[in-house]
């Protein structure tokens, strides 16, 4: 077998045909992969720092706000702030509820020529029991709050649909330009050996083994354009947005702060979560709850003022008096009781709900955490295999060209090579949504 020359920084280098097939072998066997690059597999791993990319994080900021106005909690913000600052107006009244007036009439017979007549106007106002006001005027602060932080906790929400959308585009972008220069290559391929076979040099089942090649790779780029179509179309029924292009998605730097600094922050993290805040004001919520449930044990007391206009026969003129009623519920209603029950069973059902926030929070965060390690070593392992299934690849393209190999051989270390080019691609990916992923379980949004 005749060495092969290669070029490596500007010195040439004579390769056998044994190191051409040691080549080859290293990509067809992973465990020669292996056992080659022992330090495959470090005890540490180091997160590769970004420098953050302020116009794509604009742009993902955009999309977060455009699919915020689009939802239907943010529609519906304003009527639920409307109807609290109604309920903050009913703590600040004198009267519990509305008063009410009533007029009635007595008389000996029927129609307005009546001799004996009585009339009788009454106006009663509800009042409020000792406390009961202050624990509405509490209870109508929390909700305020809440409403706030349950504002914030949705806007979370629709932020990590709109970043996994983001990814699932941008993934989808990476795969039609992936299989573009594969089926550019593989045309090339294919011309090439066209060209050799019709010169007599190669067989017609190589031709055929490239045109197969090139109408494979040509079928996966139109699988890949729909997928990419499809991704673009969830995109902007989400945010009503143009798809990024690929040059906006070359990265998402996100800012986070350093490994080191990450353990010691991770409880005050939590504590400024968006749906850990919203869960504890909405046990503090129902709290209040149960406190205006007990000051309002009982119906509500009432004070009417009375007047009565009454004559005794016709001849006689009517006379007017005037009184005060005051009513004092002694017993305690049924729904009373039922509402105090129903606030206390809220307020334990948000109060074990905030538990369980706080448990899933911390479980999100350790899982991101691990996920952005993760992602770095396969991102370093993936670099490696790409370079070396490169490296492989014009060996035994310069190889095949020469005669010294197969057609065979050098579609198998195309397809590997490409292979590794898909994974270090996605893997990069993978380090920038894993980024990602911890801002949103810091409860950050980009």
């Amino acid at each position: 077998m005749k060495p092969i020359a290669v070029k490596a920084g500007g010195r040439s280098a004579l390769l056998s045909g044994a190191a051409v097939l040691s080549a080859w072998c290293v990509l067809t066997w992973p465990e020669a992969l292996a056992q080659s690059h022992p330090s495959a597999t470090p005890e540490v791993v180091e997160v590769p720092s970004q420098a953050p990319s302020g116009p794509t994080i604009s742009l993902l900021r955009q999309a977060v706000e455009a699919a915020w106005s689009r939802s239907a909690w943010a529609r519906a913000q304003a009527a639920r702030q409307s109807a609290l600052e109604a309920d903050a107006r009913v703590t600040e009244a004198w009267v519990s509820s509305p008063p009410t007036a009533s007029l009635g009439r007595l008389a000996d017979r029927a129609g307005r020529n009546a001799s004996r007549q009585e009339w009788e106007a009454e106006l009663s106002m509800p009042l409020w029991w000792p406390g009961q006001r202050d624990a509405g005027r509490l209870l109508s602060q929390r909700n305020q709050a809440l409403l706030t932080v349950e504002a914030a906790a949705q806007k979370l929400a629709v932020a990590q649909a709109v970043r996994e959308s983001w990814w699932a585009v941008l993934d989808a972008q990476d795969q039609v330009v992936l299989w573009q220069g594969r089926v550019d290559s593989a045309q090339a391929l294919h011309d090439d050996v066209e060209r050799r076979h019709r010169a007599g040099e190669l067989a017609r089942v190589d031709a055929q083994a490239a045109s197969a090649e090139w109408l494979a790779a040509r079928s996966e780029l139109a699988g890949a354009q729909q997928l990419r179509h499809a991704a673009q179309g969830r995109w902007q029924a989400l945010t009503g947005l143009p798809a990024p292009a690929p040059t906006d998605g070359g990265a998402l730097r996100t800012p986070v702060m350093p490994e080191g600094q990450l353990d010691a922050t991770d409880d005050r993290a939590l504590a400024q979560h968006p749906a850990l805040v919203a869960a504890r004001l909405a046990a503090e919520a129902a709290e209040a709850r149960i406190d205006v449930a007990a000051a309002a044990a009982r119906e509500a007391p009432e004070v009417g003022v009375r007047v009565v206009r009454e004559r005794k026969d016709a001849v006689e003129p009517f006379g007017n008096t005037v009184g005060v009623r005051v009513s004092v519920p002694l017993g305690t209603a049924p729904r009373t009781l039922r509402a105090s029950a129903e606030a206390r069973a809220e307020w334990l059902e948000a109060d074990a709900q905030q538990a369980l926030v706080e448990r899933r929070l911390q479980a999100e965060l350790a899982e991101a955490r691990e996920a952005l390690r993760t992602a770095a070593l396969r991102l370093r392992l993936a670099r490696e295999r790409a370079e070396m299934g490169a490296d492989s690849e014009r060996l035994l393209r310069k190889a095949f060209s020469l005669g010294e190999v197969d057609l065979a051989t050098l579609l198998r270390a195309r397809a590997l090579a490409f292979d590794a080019d898909r994974d270090l691609t996605r893997q990069r990916r993978a380090v920038d949504a894993a980024r990602d992923q911890l801002q949103h379980a810091l409860g950050m949004l980009p």
